[in-house]
């Protein structure tokens, strides 16, 4: 793993370093003019900064704690050693693995930070994190930069740095791997594309199909109510002629007026009853819907006069017609 180091001091002065870093072996280390520094040769590029007005305090919580109560808590503790308002300051925290109750806060004042910052921007370097000197040195004789490799050689070296805010602008991090990553996103974006292509095209076979199902099945109901209607009519025909039949009225007064009744109703209707007093007759009819024109069907009989129609409504959903005739054969 390659490494590039960038040392701020305390007068915003700048030195790049490039070390080697495997297996918690540090080798290789060199130093790197800032003309020939670029972020996009390293696989981390580390900012480590020296400021004045920087605060680090050292705490133990009383119990574990983690995400957003730890950084309340920190955050609470912060604010009784610091000489200004937590407004002007930028801070973070450092864990430690071993004591998972322990922590060291560090505080810059953001007019101090905001000057680091802009000096880096100035440069045009980019670098990954933002690691305060003063959390991992503590006296001013110690080196930072030897300091800061002994820390990179731990297995948690950078996991234990945090910052509260998103301090460090994204503008200074580098772009590596551009073309891959454009190369990435782009197949994606095909493979999503194609995706919803095929899904679309699978939409539009599935929505044929089931309008020609639904047509099918719209026409197998129409089929079945039809048949159901004329099985209906069939076995009420029986029923008729056979009351009829045992009434004793006379099958040539009957037969013509009810040919000519079954001449004008639908389909989907039926005489279910009938009876006669003398040229009183009382029809009864069944139908699978309502029909509003069925009075305007029966009017004017050759055969019968229309006195009466009323309707009703029966448990099964089909509707009942009650007719009174006056028959005008002989």
């Amino acid at each position: 793993m390659l490494v590039g180091i960038i040392e701020v001091d305390k007068n915003c002065n700048m030195k790049m370093t490039s070390v080697n870093l495997r297996r918690n072996v540090v080798s290789n280390l060199h130093d790197v003019p800032i003309a020939t520094f670029d972020a996009n040769d390293f696989d981390a590029v580390y900012l480590l900064v020296q400021t004045q007005k920087t605060i680090v305090h050292d705490i133990s919580l009383p119990k574990v704690l983690t995400g957003k109560n730890l950084v309340n808590a920190l955050s609470f503790e912060m604010e009784d050693f610091l000489p200004v308002s937590p407004d002007e300051v930028v801070w973070g925290y450092r864990s430690y693995p071993k004591d998972k109750k322990r922590f060291s806060i560090y505080a810059i004042h953001r007019e101090e930070f905001d000057k680091v910052i802009s000096a880096i921007e100035k440069t045009k370097i980019r670098c990954d994190a933002f690691v305060p000197a003063d959390l991992l040195c503590r006296e001013e004789k110690e080196s930072v930069l030897k300091i800061f490799l002994e820390y990179l050689k731990s297995d948690s070296a950078l996991n234990d740095i945090k910052s509260a805010q998103d301090m460090f602008p994204s503008a200074l991090r580098p772009e590596r791997y551009k073309t891959i990553k454009f190369l990435y996103w782009l197949g994606f974006a095909i493979c999503l594309l194609l995706f919803f292509s095929i899904l679309y095209t699978k939409y539009q076979d599935f929505s044929k199909e089931y309008s020609r199902l639904s047509k099918i099945q719209a026409s197998q109901n129409k089929l079945y109510k039809e048949s159901q209607a004329e099985f209906g009519r069939l076995g009420n025909d029986e029923e008729l002629f056979q009351k009829i039949s045992e009434a004793k009225i006379g099958t040539a007064l009957v037969l013509p007026l009810l040919g000519e009744l079954a001449e004008r109703l639908p389909r989907h209707m039926w005489i279910t009853h009938y009876s006669q007093t003398g040229s009183q007759i009382d029809l009864t009819i069944s139908s699978v819907k309502d029909d509003l024109n069925l009075y305007r069907l029966l009017d004017k009989g050759n055969s019968y006069q229309l006195l009466n129609l009323r309707k009703n409504r029966s448990s099964d959903n089909r509707t009942i017609f009650y007719l009174k005739l006056r028959s005008r054969l002989p």
